[in-house]
């Protein structure tokens, strides 16, 4: 009797949970399709489109709103949002051991800053880093900067410290940082790979 309640308390869990990553994989997915079919002729929050249009968005209006913000707030950091969503579902679903610890979260948080810091450097064209073509069409004519208003803060407050050179020494660290705190590989043995 006490087995068969364990049984169906973990079975309910596990239910719980699965269905969760599902969800999560699903928004990740919505998120990847609002993104990747993003166009400047959309209505956002930030842009009014006056009279009655046509909304391009395969995602709807819903797709165009979510786009037109995320890419306004991170810029072409909006591409880690549905890759978080994506992996947090999949964790869920196979059923991951255990939770990620703090500095997988914070490595997370800092590649998100990084890719805003280089997105508003090469919006700016101090860093030619994006090339015409890698943005969804019309990203480029956001009317905050490739990096989104975060980025661009990021960007002038650290370039108002140092100058661009320095602003990209202190990107290339807080990718290196970032992809190491992610991967949990040890410099040193990077080192002696190459």
């Amino acid at each position: 009797m006490q087995n068969e309640r364990t049984r169906l308390s973990t079975d309910g869990s596990r239910l719980g949970r699965e269905l969760l990553g599902l969800l999560s994989i699903f928004l990740g997915l919505l998120v990847i399709l609002s993104l990747a079919t993003f166009d400047n002729r959309d209505p956002w929050l930030n842009h009014v489109v006056s009279g009655a249009t046509r909304i391009h968005n395969k995602a709807g209006l819903f797709g165009a709103y979510l786009a037109g913000l995320l890419l306004d707030i991170v810029g072409a950091a909006s591409w880690a949002v549905p890759a978080f969503l994506c992996l947090a579902g999949v964790r869920r679903v196979i059923g991951a051991a255990s939770s990620w610890p703090w500095w997988r979260w914070t490595g997370f948080a800092l590649l998100g800053l990084s890719l805003c810091l280089a997105g508003a450097a090469g919006d700016l064209g101090d860093v030619e880093i994006f090339a015409r073509g890698i943005l969804p069409p019309g990203a480029g004519n956001v009317s905050s900067h490739g990096g989104g208003i975060i980025g661009h803060m990021l960007y002038v407050g650290i370039v108002g410290w140092m100058s661009p050179v320095g602003a990209f020494l202190v990107w290339l660290f807080s990718l290196i940082l970032a992809l190491q705190m992610l991967s949990g590989l040890s410099v040193r043995l990077l080192a002696a790979v190459g």
